[in-house]
């Protein structure tokens, strides 16, 4: 029941979202509170302040107003005050923001770090690692290339603490490999040095498709070494080893479905030299008997006519699982690219190849590779809605939270595309919902605009990670304005783990927030709701001793404390053999037998009432039923004595009359009546 440790996010972080909404939508009491704090401090609240001690917004505020003055000194939008520089550090966007928006403070203002000046925020939220940040900062404009006074970049800085993700990030957007520090190093050397090969591997792709890219221009008649002079300008060569030629008949037996007899072929020409299994051709050789084999008239194949292609890249093309597994055992490189920088995972997932690519993800190979167009094989699978494919990279450990080359994220590309099998698929693997705002819309309202209904109902009934995050630390002030401001429903559901259907009141019961399971319950939250393993708030509550929970989701009619019991009993059980303190459960087992008894108490009262009601109404049903039969009875006789008078002699007549009022004395007398 409870969210993984990794999972969990400062709520610095989250209140990002608080202010992202703020600014988008229409609300006066939140606009209020914020627009107070950024006249009064010129920064967002944070999270973990020290206590006030119940004194006033105003007051507290005028005291980090006043520390923030001895801290930073005079303010200044082109430089970065302390505070700003440890937010920046810890990765706290929201104050960032906030210091930047409401105190005017410049994205490329500097501060000073012992005796070196001129160091950015970019530089610090790099070296800290903070992806998100340096997106944010990236998207405002942020320089890539400023130096600092020691001639370091923000390139180097992300070399130097070894994060490739950010390395690829930043030479996308023209970071210069010709910076020097004032000792004359670039950031490729620093790699180099330091023995970080994913770094190194990611300035081999960037030069590899930059060359690439000069080729096909055409770069004004120069070699190949030139070209890749003219992409690195003097850094050291990091090219492979040549190309090999694989004859053609090779490539029809490679692009076949697996024919034993096609196998065998290619097998027995790698096997006859050393290094064929990485042999490589052209793309567009494949592509021209993968033509030949479709027929006369049929539409020409799908793919790239890329150069360095290699059999492997052939197999996955044409899911060839025999032929593959049999190359990864003769050493092919799996990681390999081709000029267009894609590997063999990536053919396999543009091509839409399931088996392949749980395959090669089983192999380890590389799952979040770039193409020299800035695509990755979640990105493709996003945008071509392939569900299935989506699902097994994020599960092999693919970012969910990546962008393609224009920026959007593998979210918005799934809205944008109307694939609401992705975008849930995404959502369930924690995509960051957040990170899709651009220009102030948020992804919801995004989905709205373009009339993608289903994934806008998808947004609003799936709890982000960050709110699932808050509830479980008790935080009903983010949750309420998730709820007020991001349009989400009460009773959204997430995925935790392997179980679905998880809601935010089970989170809030099961971490023992008393304020949070009250508000949910006034705003509607459903007691009973089950995951998909059966289990209600009221079973969170109890298996983790919350006495005081267990007794408001009983006063709000929540069921199934006979289960409830069974689970606190085996809790407290656990604890004792443990030695620790049992007696929460033993109180939230009091309180549940005890609701369970004036059930009962209730029930039998209940059940009494209705059978009384039920004897009556039947006692009632019985007289009407006997009332209708005498008067049948009654019409009867009458009936029979008028027809006796119109048809019979005087003294027949006159006998019957007798004899009948001889009958009603008897019956009379037998009463009891008076027949004087």
């Amino acid at each position: 029941a409870r969210l993984k440790p990794a999972r969990r996010q400062r709520s610095d972080k989250v209140r990002l979202v608080m202010k992202q909404a703020e600014e988008t939508q229409d609300s006066a009491k939140l606009r209020a509170r914020f627009q107070e704090f950024r006249e009064e401090t010129g920064r967002l609240p944070e999270a973990g302040a020290e206590d006030t001690g119940g004194i006033s917004s105003a007051v507290a505020a005028e005291m980090a107003r006043r520390r923030s003055r001895v801290d930073a000194g005079p303010a200044s939008p082109d430089r970065v005050p302390d505070r700003i520089v440890d937010a920046a550090g810890g990765g706290n966007e929201a104050v960032v923001l906030a210091w930047m928006d409401a105190a005017g403070g410049q994205v490329d203002a500097t501060f000073d770090d012992g005796d070196v000046s001129g160091f950015t925020l970019l530089m610090y939220a790099v070296a800290n690692g903070q992806e998100k940040l340096v997106d944010l900062l990236l998207g405002r404009g942020a320089k890539v290339n400023q130096q600092a006074s020691n001639g370091m970049t923000a390139l180097m800085h992300a070399v130097l603490s070894n994060r490739p993700p950010i390395v690829r990030r930043l030479l996308g957007l023209g970071a210069d490999l010709k910076a020097r520090t004032a000792n004359g190093k670039t950031a490729l050397q620093f790699a180099k040095e330091k023995g970080f090969d994913g770094c190194v591997a990611a300035f081999r792709q960037h030069i590899e498709r930059v060359t690439s890219d000069l080729r096909e221009r055409g770069s004004g008649g120069v070699s190949e070494g030139g070209s890749k002079e003219a992409a690195t300008e003097g850094a050291a060569d990091t090219s492979e080893d040549g190309n090999c030629e694989v004859p053609l008949e090779i490539l029809h037996a490679a692009g076949g479905r697996g024919e034993p007899t096609s196998l065998a072929n290619v097998l027995e020409w790698v096997d006859r030299e050393e290094g064929r299994a990485n042999a490589t051709f052209d793309a567009s050789a494949f592509l021209a008997i993968a033509s030949k084999r479709r027929g006369p008239g049929s539409a020409a194949p799908q793919g790239s006519a890329a150069r360095g292609c290699t059999l492997l890249m052939a197999a996955a093309r044409s899911n060839n699982v025999h032929l593959a597994e049999a190359l990864l055992e003769r050493g092919a490189e799996i990681n390999k690219r081709d000029s267009s920088c894609m590997s063999a995972l990536m053919h396999a997932v543009a091509h839409g190849k399931e088996d392949m690519v749980k395959l090669l993800l089983e192999r380890e190979a590389e799952v979040d590779p770039q193409d020299r167009k800035g695509m990755t094989p979640l990105l493709d699978a996003v945008t071509r809605g392939e569900e299935r494919l989506a699902e097994a990279l994020l599960r092999a450990g693919a970012e969910a939270d990546q962008r393609d080359g224009t920026g959007n994220t593998a979210l918005m590309v799934a809205v944008l595309n109307n694939h609401l099998g992705v975008l849930r698929c995404l959502l369930k693997h924690g995509a960051d919902m957040k990170l899709c705002a651009t220009d102030g819309i948020t992804l919801l309202q995004l989905a709205e605009r373009m009339g993608h209904a289903e994934c806008a109902q998808a947004l609003r009934t799936t709890v982000p990670m960050e709110v699932a995050t808050a509830a479980d630390r008790g935080d009903d002030q983010t949750v309420q304005t998730w709820l007020e401001i991001a349009g989400g429903q009460v009773n959204a559901t997430y995925e935790d783990g392997d179980v679905s259907g998880m809601t935010l009141l089970m989170t809030a019961a099961s971490s023992g927030s008393l304020l949070l399971v009250d508000m949910l319950l006034r705003r509607g939250a459903k007691v009973d709701a089950r995951t998909s393993n059966g289990w209600t708030a009221l079973m969170h509550a109890a298996l983790s001793g919350h006495e005081r929970v267990v007794h408001r989701l009983l006063l709000a009619g929540s069921k199934d404390g006979e289960t409830a019991i069974q689970l606190a009993k085996e809790s407290g059980h656990a604890a004792a053999n443990a030695k620790r303190d049992a007696s929460p459960w033993s109180r939230v087992t009091r309180v549940l037998e005890l609701h369970l008894a004036v059930d009962y108490e209730a029930a039998n009262a209940k059940r009494d009432a209705e059978a009384k009601a039920r004897g009556e109404a039947l006692l009632a049903e019985i007289e009407a039923e006997e009332a209708e039969a005498r008067n049948k009875e009654s019409k009867k006789a009458k009936k029979k004595k008028k027809k006796g008078k119109g048809g019979g002699g005087g003294e027949a007549a006159a006998s019957s009359d007798v004899a009948a009022a001889a009958a009603t004395v008897a019956a009379m007398a037998a009463v009891g009546l008076d027949v004087t």
